[in-house]
């Protein structure tokens, strides 16, 4: 089954959030014990990586809510939203992975584009 696409939007210096509740074809919840997630922006499929929640900087955090339910949370911080850039990027693209940790199988459980709004007030 390929993977469903989300488009979304990112405000530039503002945190970005975006829960993640994987599920089947039918709707049942997938438990992600054994699973590690990964995410990447990047400002084209090809392009080198924006953002990252492999290590490096600038960086997205995922927090993993419940593995039996399939929970994840990925967040950007306001410092790291701004990191995108150039400040004329209106869209970047992003995809979540997860490898499971005891077979090494990889499967893409989204993908899509983020709409970037630029910042207007700064601090």
């Amino acid at each position: 089954m390929a993977a469903p696409t989300y488009n979304t939007t990112v405000e530039r210096g503002a945190t970005f959030e975006l829960t993640v509740t994987y599920k089947d074809a039918s709707g049942t919840v997938i438990n992600l014990t054994g699973w590690v997630p990964r995410m990447q922006v990047r400002e084209a499929p090809t392009s080198s990586v924006i953002l990252t929640s492999e290590g490096g900087s600038p960086t997205i955090t995922v927090t993993t809510t419940n593995a039996a339910t399939g929970i994840l949370v990925f967040s950007i911080s306001p410092t790291n939203t701004t990191a995108i850039s150039p400040t004329t990027l209106t869209t970047a693209y992003y995809d979540i992975e997860i490898q499971q940790t005891s077979t090494g199988v990889v499967r893409r459980i989204l993908q899509g584009k983020l709409n970037i709004s630029p910042e207007i007030t700064h601090a």
